[in-house]
């Protein structure tokens, strides 16, 4: 029988490649590609592998994560057919040198979700009978989980088994619960414990301030949701908790690291963003900012860069750098003060002082909810904000942009509208997580209790080995997995995760 000749190329021919950047009207400077002449459908094991890489990561270094994660899915033993998805998760990079840094994250989340629809729609096509292919994969590096997560909830993505991998998530939007014992559900307490917000609020003042106020908080002052969209307000929906529950179909796999630095987390006092910026000035952007270090390292040098941008929203000037400048963990200084305005009582004073966490507890005694729908006790934005989201069209699959005043929010008769046009960005800039990302600890909510465990540790000897020191250079004396780990360190130290990946997704079998 006379076979094809194969020829030489490199690895890009190997596998797939679609490139979804248009989704949010940037101009792809990749081109797609459907077909893998040195890898050809009849090799495959008729399971498709979809990775979605993180953000800071441009079209051209998005070749780069794709080759190298195929490369070492396949050295396991991998015989599905791969596809590399590129989309755009670099608005704000600027590039010093061989150095690239992104500071507008959550500009990026919004974009995430914005391009979901896309990929859902990508993997539904994949799934049709002639294409042969009868399982999906997909795995998602960073905040490319917030891709993954959002196709599979929002638009139901067609896919079988979905690895996890530093998921720059917080885990509370797979496990919602609050309650039971420690370390059973990740949401954190609302009290001086916790470690997510901002330290005004809960450790600094010698006081936690009411949990009512807490802009995390604000969506339990509305009803709860019945069901109902004529009579439901979707402010009550402005929450982080089961955003992206788990949906039945799929199996989720966390891969989690405790020695993350990225993802990290601690109750030291929160930093000013002036203190931010004089580091930056100093030359020490590693201590906040996400941005991959030079000569030729993917690494990232950020260090609790995401405990950062949840714990200064609300904090910063134009919302540009780490955090946001409306709702999280700002004061409604124009409205709340320690003067009580006017002898009618309203109307500000304009004075510097804060009410302190027992003022505002007294204060919020006297409150009912609907007085904080309309005026927060945290900081509540602009007449002038705008608030922009990417719009799905599911006839032309075409997403466009929308923008509203944030002052609609407040209102009651365009308040519950505007927040279910308008969550994801929202929820991106507005309301802070109580809980640390899924991508630094185990949600037990992912657990099957037919298969067992699904939430593995990579720092631990199970995935990370006992070798030590890691000799790939640089050389690594610690035992802790950092955020890019899985490419930036040499295949045989790194192994264990995609030997679990091919494992848990039977990616070796041969299926009819």
């Amino acid at each position: 029988m006379r076979r094809e000749a194969r020829r030489f190329g490199g690895v890009e021919t190997m596998f797939r490649h679609v490139n979804l950047t248009g989704a949010v009207g940037i101009t792809p400077e990749t081109f797609s590609r459907g077909g893998a002449p040195n890898w050809p459908d009849e090799l495959n094991n008729h399971q498709a592998f979809v990775f979605v890489h993180g953000y800071n990561v441009n079209q051209q270094q998005a070749r780069g994560w794709q080759a190298e994660f195929f490369k070492r899915l396949w050295w396991s033993g991998s015989r599905a057919q791969f596809w590399g998805v590129t989309w755009y998760g670099t608005e704000s990079q600027v590039t010093v040198g061989t150095a690239h840094l992104t500071a507008n994250y959550q500009a990026n989340v919004v974009h995430a979700i914005g391009t979901a629809p896309q990929l859902a729609d990508f993997i539904r096509e994949m799934r049709k009978p002639e294409t042969g292919i009868t399982k999906v994969n997909a795995a998602g590096h960073s905040l490319g989980n917030m891709v993954v997560s959002s196709a599979i909830s929002d638009y139901q993505a067609p896919v079988d088994r979905y690895f996890m991998i530093d998921a720059a998530v917080a885990a509370e939007a797979y496990d919602g619960a609050v309650g039971g014992a420690i370390g059973e559900h990740v949401v954190q307490s609302d009290d001086g414990t916790a470690n997510m917000p901002n330290t005004d609020w809960n450790k600094d003042f010698r006081g936690v301030y009411p949990s009512r106020l807490w802009a995390s908080n604000w969506h339990k002052l509305f009803p709860t949701p019945s069901g109902n969209p004529a009579t439901d307000d979707n402010r009550a929906k402005l929450t982080w908790r089961d955003r992206f529950a788990p949906k039945l179909g799929t199996a989720y796999y966390d891969f989690h690291s405790t020695g993350e630095e990225v993802l990290d987390y601690n109750d030291a006092s929160t930093p000013s963003l002036p203190l931010v910026l004089l580091q930056v000035a100093a030359n020490k952007a590693g201590e906040y900012l996400h941005f991959t270090l030079p000569f030729g390292t993917g690494q990232p040098a950020g260090h609790k860069t995401w405990q950062y941008q949840e714990q200064l929203k609300g904090r910063t000037i134009t919302g540009k750098i780490l955090g946001s400048n409306y709702g999280g963990w700002g004061f409604n200084i124009l409205r709340f003060k320690k003067s009580p305005g006017s002898v009618s009582g309203k109307g500000p004073i304009m004075t510097s002082s804060l009410l302190s966490p027992d003022e505002a507890t007294a204060l919020s005694a006297l409150l009912s909810n609907a007085d904080l729908q309309a005026e927060p006790f945290f900081r509540p934005g602009g007449f002038w904000n705008k608030v922009g989201t990417w719009k799905y069209d599911p006839t032309t699959k075409t997403n466009s942009w929308s923008s509203e005043r944030l002052n609609r929010l407040y209102d009651p008769a365009t308040g519950s509208t505007f927040a279910s046009d308008h969550r994801d960005t929202l929820l991106a800039r507005m309301i802070p997580a109580m809980s640390p990302p899924a991508g630094r600890i185990p949600v037990r909510a992912l657990d099957s209790p037919v298969e067992g465990g699904r939430n593995f540790d990579m720092s631990s000897v199970a995935i990370r080995g006992l070798s030590e020191p890691w000799l790939s250079p640089p050389v690594r004396t610690d035992k802790k997995w950092r955020h890019s780990d899985l490419r930036e360190v040499a295949y045989p130290y790194v192994r264990g995760l995609y030997d679990r990946i091919v494992e848990k997704g039977t990616l070796k079998e041969m299926i009819p």
